[in-house]
């Protein structure tokens, strides 16, 4: 058994020799997932093949019941660590800083429920904070050549590593964001799956989105209720647009009242819902939005 790779957790014990394997050469640094990659994409497809498996082990790892909820990033650890000499750019908190903007945008399964848990597991904008699985697919990968299309930027990020690996648990985190914002929230809607949400932009344009909360479930059951216990509270955040295509994009964040520094938190995300024929008004009304820096923690 010292010469095999033994898999070893609740459910099943397995090895090498069970499957008629024999493991006749330490493991490669590079391992051999990354020699294939490689060997299939060529310098300009490797970035984005990485990004978007990386993007699909998060989804997965999501899903998990881990016995130790701080254990999400620890978990990911050595693979990140892998990766991080090929995409040559900083891991922070799950995601990738050459990358940060767009994959800011995570997004939760609407309708999946919270897995409570106490205790820091990661800063707000990293998709680990939620105790709800990732749906990542809802907005991310067609961001992935249109990085022209972002209208926020990263002015700070920061992490501090519970221990000595880089790539693991957390205590602390930052991120210092410039981004526009939309007006406040003139109504709340919904439909049976999403809150939908209204603005008046400048130019007289109106615009109407879809929103996902991080740490609950929407549900049409008592819908009416909801949405009025949900109404004050949505009017009252922050709604950063960080990408802008046909569609906006963006995050909401909520002051946290204990930071005498101002600081926000994230709380979900929207998109817009475009009308039948895309107004350019409504694109231009955003970009003229004007920009001011958020502290998100």
């Amino acid at each position: 058994m010292k010469t095999q790779i033994c898999w070893i957790c609740r459910d099943a014990i397995d090895h090498e020799l069970k499957y008629g394997l024999r493991l006749t050469a330490k493991v490669d640094e590079q391992s051999t997932l990354l020699r294939t990659w490689k060997t299939l994409f060529d310098a300009t497809n490797l970035r984005e093949r990485i990004l978007k498996d990386w993007i699909e082990l998060c989804d997965n790892a999501s899903s998990k019941s881990l016995s130790v909820a701080s254990d999400r990033l620890p978990s990911l650890s050595g693979i990140a660590s892998l990766l991080q000499p090929l995409l040559k750019t900083r891991y922070i908190a799950g995601h990738w800083e050459s990358n940060l903007i767009p994959s800011l945008l995570w997004s939760c399964n609407p309708r999946s429920k919270a897995r409570p848990y106490t205790g820091y597991i990661a800063p707000s904008w990293s998709w680990a904070s939620s105790p709800r699985p990732l749906q990542y697919a809802f907005y991310y990968p067609h961001w992935f050549r249109h990085q022209s299309h972002v209208v926020a930027r990263v002015v700070e990020v920061d992490t501090t590593p519970a221990g000595t690996d880089q790539f693991g648990a957390l205590i602390d985190g930052y991120l210092r964001l410039r981004a526009p914002a939309l007006p406040q929230i003139t109504s709340i809607d919904g439909d049976l799956e999403f809150l939908i949400g209204y603005t008046d932009l400048p130019g007289s344009v109106s615009m109407r989105f879809r929103i996902v909360l991080d740490g609950e479930a929407w549900s049409p059951s008592g819908h009416n209720q909801r949405k009025e216990r949900f109404r004050p509270w949505l009017q009252s955040l922050c709604w950063l647009v960080l990408c802008k295509n046909l569609q906006a994009f963006g995050i909401m964040l909520e002051r946290v009242e204990t930071r005498s520094d101002g600081a926000f938190r994230r709380v979900g995300t929207f998109r817009e819902i475009l009308a039948d024929r895309p107004d350019d008004r409504a694109k231009s009304a955003v970009s003229n939005l004007p920009t001011q820096e958020y502290l998100i923690i």
